[in-house]
């Protein structure tokens, strides 16, 4: 068999590149899945060795994978992870033994070229891998915490309030201690709040005007 390698046709950075082998001399045990390694190395200077795991116990087709984060010079080699940016170029190389003629071929390469990705706040950044990714000063982990679940099911409580019906409630909630935060830091002020009479629920009104205030110091 004559062996190929192959990458990810599209990689943006931040996300997992996924390489594939493909040579049935490596299936050497037809009862389990075997490994192999290869290389992939960065344009910027990186490298990384890799293991690939057959996709079957039969099959001589293996694969593996290496991830990547976003940064403008090379990282630690062999620690499983790329530092790349946009136009970097990702070669994975298979040095296939025997090939189908029974001849030591010239070993076999695939390449990727990283694109940048979505960068919403235009810094150089994606937002994959981008901190505050809109820019606006309050970290992603915090901003996106804000689940709907959480919305719906504890702000009743965290609030003081109860599972009945009311309108045009207000008041406020010191939000620091789920933050890791000084007492204070963070307070949560809401004004014209309706609340229901089940599961913690509050809801917008189409007539009152629900405001919320975030004040603090982060």
């Amino acid at each position: 068999f004559t062996g190929t390698i192959e990458i990810s046709e599209a990689l943006s950075v931040g996300e997992t590149a996924i390489v594939f082998v493909t040579d049935g001399d490596l299936n050497t045990n037809a009862t389990v899945a075997e490994t192999i390694d290869v290389t992939v190395t960065n344009s910027n200077g990186e490298s990384e060795l890799i293991t690939l795991t057959e996709t079957g116990i039969d099959t001589g087709v293996f694969v593996g994978t290496v991830d990547t984060t976003y940064g403008t010079t090379a990282g630690t080699d062999n620690d499983g992870i790329f530092n790349t940016t946009e136009n970097d170029v990702l070669t994975a190389t298979y040095d296939d033994a025997l090939d189908a003629g029974g001849n030591d071929p010239v070993a076999v390469t695939d390449t990727v070229t990283l694109v940048l990705g979505t960068d919403t706040d235009g810094d150089g950044i994606p937002d994959l891998v981008d901190l505050d990714d809109d820019n606006d000063g309050i970290l992603d982990t915090i901003e996106n915490g804000c689940s709907n679940d959480a919305a719906l099911y504890r702000f009743l409580s965290d609030f003081g309030l109860t599972n009945e019906i009311a309108t045009g409630l207000s008041g406020s909630y010191d939000a620091s201690t789920d933050l890791g935060l000084p007492t204070g830091s963070v307070i949560i002020g809401y004004d014209n709040l309706n609340t229901s009479a089940t599961a913690g629920r509050y809801t917008v009104s189409t007539t009152l005007n629900t405001t919320f205030t975030l004040t603090g110091t982060l």
